[in-house]
Order: C-alpha cells, then sequence, then structure tokens
C-alpha cells in the first residue's frame, strides 16, 4: 500500500491531457525545430546532431539522429552531413554551409517526411514504428510535396529503408483505362 495519498498543492492546471500515441504517424508534416543538440554516437568514437520536431497541430514529435562523423565510414558522414545540411537550408538558416550555430532554426519551419519503421522491441516483439525518412527526409514548407497529414489509412506508408517492411499491397491489377 502507498503512502503517497497527499496531493498538498500539485496544480495539474497546465499539465494538459496525455492523449496516447504522442509520436507523428508517417506522411508529410510542417514541424517546428524544437531543439537541436550535439551528442557522441553509440560507439562513443564518432558525432551526432539530435533534432527534436514538433508538428504545431497535433503536438505530436519525431526525432532525427544526424550522423555527421563516423571515423572511418567516409561515405556515412557524407550522407549524415547532406542531410544535415538540407535540414539547415530548408528551415532558412542564414548559413547552412558554414553553421556556427543552430540558434537561428530553433522554432523555425520544415518540411518533414515520416515513414513506417520496423523494429523490435526489449520483449523481442516486432512492432511498427515511424522514423524521418532516410530518403529526402526534409523539404522547403512553402513547397510541400504532397498533401500533409499522416497518409490515409487506405494507403500503405513507404516502408523503410533502414529496414524493410513486409507491407503488402492492396492495390488490384484493373487498371480501368
Amino acid at each position: 500500500m502507498s503512502d503517497f495519498l497527499e496531493f498538498g498543492d500539485l496544480d495539474l492546471s497546465d499539465a494538459g491531457l496525455d492523449e496516447g500515441q504522442s509520436r507523428l504517424k508517417p506522411g508529410l508534416y510542417l514541424c517546428s525545430i524544437e531543439d537541436m543538440r550535439k551528442e557522441k554516437t553509440k560507439a562513443g568514437n564518432g558525432t551526432k546532431i539530435v533534432v527534436e520536431l514538433k508538428e504545431p497541430k497535433s503536438g505530436r514529435t519525431i526525432t532525427d539522429y544526424i550522423n555527421v562523423h563516423l571515423p572511418g565510414k567516409k561515405q556515412a558522414t557524407e550522407i549524415g552531413q547532406r542531410r544535415l545540411h538540407t535540414l539547415l537550408h530548408y528551415a532558412g538558416h542564414p548559413t547552412p554551409s558554414k553553421p556556427k550555430s543552430t540558434k537561428p532554426i530553433i522554432g523555425k519551419l520544415v518540411g518533414v517526411s515520416v515513414e513506417a519503421e520496423e523494429y523490435v522491441d526489449r520483449n523481442g516483439q516486432t512492432k511498427m514504428g515511424s522514423v524521418v525518412a532516410s530518403w529526402g527526409p526534409y523539404f522547403d514548407p512553402e513547397k510541400p510535396r504532397g498533401e500533409l497529414g499522416p497518409y490515409p489509412e487506405q494507403a500503405q506508408p513507404a516502408a523503410s529503408s533502414r529496414k524493410a517492411a513486409n507491407v503488402s499491397s492492396d492495390f488490384d491489377d484493373d487498371i480501368p483505362f
């Protein structure tokens, strides 16, 4: 039995409600850049940029991890640097090729493509989640590449190129023309 029965001066009026799933589903979104920080990679010898993104209408979020320096992995480093440069460019950074700071783009909008990704949870269960797309992750917020928001339920999200998902197609081959 818990001893915590009294709440005293606890005020939850600004806490909001937990609406369940808070991660962005696959689709195209305009997101604000909430935070960007530099961290060591899991191996400890590389550098990644952690980008926290939030879709203002729904409040849903997604985090992107951009590897910008991986010793001995030239192509992976180039891909990560190109990804970061694309994000900085479309978010309107004043010097995206030579950024001294990320402060100019915190709070700015950028177009974000989110795709499905299969993963294995702590219990060994295979589940579907979502990640910032590995191909064409960011786009100009003034020129969306399609309808914004999550994919309609009947459409199949793009399988992640990071880990291919076995997704069957609901399309039939009877083309009416």
